[in-house]
Formats: structure tokens, C-alpha cells, sequence
């Protein structure tokens, strides 16, 4: 038997993936869930009932029931991979959503807790790992892989072979060249040009990009 959804989060990332998966994929949402201090009793939202976190695991089994973690870059990513590992210990399945309207190319894969939006298109061999976020209308060139819980926003380019480690965050209209790596917990500004490594936990801006010396990324948005 198919599994039902539910989703973790009752803000706009939410109601953003709850109207893409009730109509453009085949899951069965039945429900919303926030933490418990968010949680009112017979509170409903998007017209879907709303329920407290402390009550899933023995209320919602794992064999009948799928996640999907509707967060966005809180705390650098760090807010979104705290719920979803969670989810992940109890041994939960994820659902993720790929937009119909996005290019995706077959030999190219994609994780769990994922939520990929139109307008993206994604190349041969491409690697996109768990918990990720794609935001509209941004080129994933061959070869070039996305670990886990990074946030990629609008219109950007990551050209073949790139690799995005864990966390970082991709500003609109920012482009990372060829064979570039953007290492963990950093923060790439909007229309920023990275054509060199990055350091970890680093803010960079500009074009070509250049360091932030006098905050890290992780300080920044704590």
C-alpha cells in the first residue's frame, strides 16, 4: 500500500511544498507538523490538520506514513538537517518533490528530502544527496554534485564537475565555475563569482569573490 505524507513546517517553504505536492506528484498529503511549542489544539492549516511533533512517532507509523521537511536555510541549512535527521533516527522514508516542468537529465540523481522547483535544469551524471533545495530556474552542469543540505537559490550556474559540500548556501545569479569546490558551511553571495576554492565556513562576495575576513559564515547566521 502506498504511504501517506506529512510534512514538518507550517511556514511559506511548507506551503509552498504542500501546494507542489498535492498538485504536480502522485503523494497523498494528509497532514501538517510543527514543533510543539508552534502546536494549537484543532488548529488547521492549508485547510490540512496540524500536529505536534511529540505525538508522531507512536500516532504515525513509519510503515504508513512518508516525510518531507519543509524548512529553509535557517542557521546556514543547519535548522532543516537537525529535523530531517531526526526523522532519519526514527527511521522514517522521505518523499521528495522534482518539478514536472524541470530538465532533468536520466542519468542524473537525486536523494531524499529534496524539493527541486521548475525551470532547473540538471545534467548528465549530476549527484544532488539528501535535504536540498533547488529554487527556480538554476543550471546543475554534468558531473557536478550537491551534498547534503545545501540551499541553491534562483538563477544560479554551477558548471560541470563542481562540487557543493555540505550546508552552503548559493545566492541568486551567483555562478561557480568548473571543477570549483565551495567547501562546507559557506555562504555565496547573490551574483558572486567563485573560480577558486573556497574556505570552510566563509561568506564570499563579489566579482571575482572574494572572503569575508572579519565574520564566518556559521557566526553570521547563528
Amino acid at each position: 500500500m502506498k504511504k501517506k505524507l506529512l510534512i514538518f513546517g507550517a511556514g511559506e517553504t511548507a506551503t509552498i511544498a504542500a501546494e507542489f505536492f498535492r498538485y504536480d506528484s502522485e503523494e497523498n498529503l494528509q497532514g501538517l507538523i510543527v514543533d510543539d511549542k508552534y502546536w494549537e489544539e484543532n488548529k488547521k492549516h492549508l485547510d490540512l490538520p496540524v500536529y505536534p511533533l511529540s505525538k508522531i512517532k507512536n500516532n504515525f507509523s513509519k510503515d504508513k506514513f512518508k516525510i518531507f521537511v519543509a524548512l529553509s536555510y535557517g542557521k546556514l541549512n543547519s535548522d532543516r538537517e537537525r529535523v530531517y535527521k531526526l526523522f532519519l533516527n526514527m527511521g522514517y522514508e522521505f518523499a521528495s518533490y522534482v518539478s514536472s516542468k524541470a530538465n532533468i537529465w536520466r542519468t542524473a540523481k537525486i536523494g531524499r528530502n529534496c524539493m527541486i522547483f521548475e525551470g532547473n535544469n540538471i545534467q548528465h551524471n549530476v549527484v544532488i544527496k539528501d535535504n536540498v533545495i533547488l529554487w527556480s530556474g538554476n543550471h546543475i552542469g554534468h558531473g557536478a554534485v550537491i551534498n547534503d543540505s545545501v540551499y541553491v537559490s534562483s538563477h544560479v550556474c554551477i558548471a560541470g564537475f563542481a562540487e557543493i559540500k555540505e550546508r552552503s548556501f548559493l545566492g541568486v545569479n551567483s555562478t561557480i565555475t568548473d571543477k570549483t569546490v565551495v567547501e562546507k558551511d559557506c555562504f555565496i553571495s547573490a551574483s558572486a563569482l567563485i573560480n577558486k576554492n573556497t574556505d570552510e565556513n566563509s561568506i564570499y562576495s563579489g566579482i571575482p569573490a572574494t572572503k569575508n575576513l572579519k565574520v564566518t559564515a556559521k557566526k553570521y547566521f547563528k
